[in-house]
């Protein structure tokens, strides 16, 4: 009698750890597909915000180099400003938005994908400096535009392979460049053919005001 309950008590164990593993699994896979994704377009909007807010406070002169990942579970997304109200920043990843407010609507800012970036409070004034290609991966021989914002006198273009051999050292003129309703005078488009697999870095910075400064990272395959 004894032993049969023991079987049974053992039987029931498994069964509620099974119950348990499965009831795991499908929360985890719901937290990775569904929550994880919005929490971290909400931090990668308060992170941006914070460094705004930050400079702002820190006055004229006041520098910030920033970083954000360059994808949400997996997913590319960008970050604007809302053309109707220029003091909130917009995460836009698939289907999904998430917006946050800035303690300023004085933000010089365009479109821009994630890259390492500066926020810099020049003369009261908050510039965000980027640099962006439109997707992370391209083939050898494939067209790769490169375009950034926001810079205030010319911009010097550098483009390194892995081993930080120089591929590109160009000095460019500012321009407006516009992504729908998101315009800006004080940005650069650039073309470039990836000629060579591997890691390529892209650093933006002006030829002035060296604080304004910015770098992405792309993939040849």
């Amino acid at each position: 009698m004894k032993s049969q309950m023991s079987i049974e008590f053992l039987t029931g164990v498994v069964i509620l750890l099974l119950i348990y593993v499965v009831t795991i699994s499908v929360f985890s896979n719901y937290i990775q597909t569904g929550i994880i994704p919005a929490e971290r377009g909400k931090q990668i909007c308060y992170r941006i915000t914070n460094d705004v807010n930050s400079a702002l406070i820190g006055g004229s002169g006041f520098t910030i180099n920033s970083s954000i990942p360059y994808t949400i579970n997996g997913d590319e997304y960008f970050a604007f400003i809302n053309p109707l109200n220029s003091s909130l920043l917009t995460i836009d990843w698939g289907d999904s938005q998430f917006s946050c407010s800035m303690n300023t609507q004085e933000v010089s800012i365009i479109f821009f994908k994630p890259c390492d970036f500066s926020v810099n409070n020049v003369d009261e004034n908050i510039i965000l400096s980027t640099v962006s290609s439109d997707k992370l991966e391209y083939e050898v021989g494939e067209n790769v535009e490169i375009y950034g914002g926001v810079y205030l006198t010319n911009v010097n273009l550098l483009i390194l392979n892995e081993d930080n051999e120089v591929l590109k050292n160009e000095t460019l003129d500012l321009k407006n460049i516009s992504f729908g309703e998101i315009e800006s005078d004080k940005g650069f488009r650039y073309n470039w053919t990836a000629e060579e697999e591997g890691k390529i870095n892209i650093i933006a910075s002006d030829i002035e005001y060296k604080n304004l400064y910015a770098e992405r990272i792309i993939y040849i395959s």
